[in-house]
Formats: C-alpha cells, structure tokens, sequence
C-alpha cells in the first residue's frame, strides 16, 4: 500500500530490502529467555546457552518475525536441534512458562512490570535482539 501510494506511511517488522522505500527504526525491543520465577534457572546469575539445550523451548510459529528471530540466534548459540515447541500466541508461551514447562523466548515488551518481577524471570543468557522499524 505503500508502494502504490494508498497509504503515506507503515509500520513493518523488520526493515525493508525495497530500494524505493526508506525506512527507520521506531521501537527496539529485545527477545529474551524467560522461565518461571521459581525455575532453577531463574536462580542462576548468569545461564549459558549450553544450560538451554535440555530445556523445553517455546516461541512463536513458523513465519513470524519473532520466529525468524529466535531461530537466527539459535543457530548462532548452536541449539537448532533443541526440543521445542510452537505456539500461536505469546499468552500461550508464557502460560507454559508459568506452569513450570520449560523456558519462552519472547520480546520484553511483551511482559508488565508486574510479571516481570513476580511471575517471570528474564533469563540472564546471550542477548536475543529484534528491531520494528517504522518505513516510509
């Protein structure tokens, strides 16, 4: 819509390879590791990537920026053949979570200020990053 002129501006999840379009970043948030507050890793100072490999993972379906994202970091950390587990939803991932399932991979934003300090604990592990860019 952009590109036939129907529209001025939109907002993408990533920033756009069109020539013809310019685009700048609006918003950064940051893919984290949560797990339940009372998960033994949630205790942990610091938690390598190798202490994920035994852990149920959930994050995001196939075709989602999230997901794209979550799966670029973890071939960078070498955890491709982790068990995993989709969800359709980031109230399904955290309701995972909660239950003691295992750990989510999930923007920060996602999170309240309550939650993250009572039900969930952002785990202290290598940095998850995605940027939403704002394209004109």
């Amino acid at each position: 819509m952009v590109l036939d002129r129907s529209i001025d501006v939109g907002f993408i999840s990533k920033p756009s390879d069109r020539d013809e379009l310019e685009s700048d970043c609006a918003v950064m948030d940051e893919l984290v590791p949560i797990a339940a507050s009372n998960h033994r890793l949630a205790r942990r100072g610091k938690v390598n990537s190798e202490e994920l490999r035994n852990e149920m993972l959930f994050f995001r379906e196939e075709g989602s920026t999230t997901r794209q994202e979550t799966d670029r970091m973890l071939q960078e950390c070498g955890l491709t053949e982790s068990i995993a587990m989709e969800a359709a939803s980031y109230q399904a991932i955290k309701a995972s979570v909660l239950e003691g399932a295992g750990v989510g991979i999930v923007p920060l934003s996602i999170l309240d200020s309550s939650e993250k300090l009572d039900a969930y604990a952002a785990l202290n592990a290598p940095d998850l990053r995605s940027s939403w860019s704002f394209t004109e």
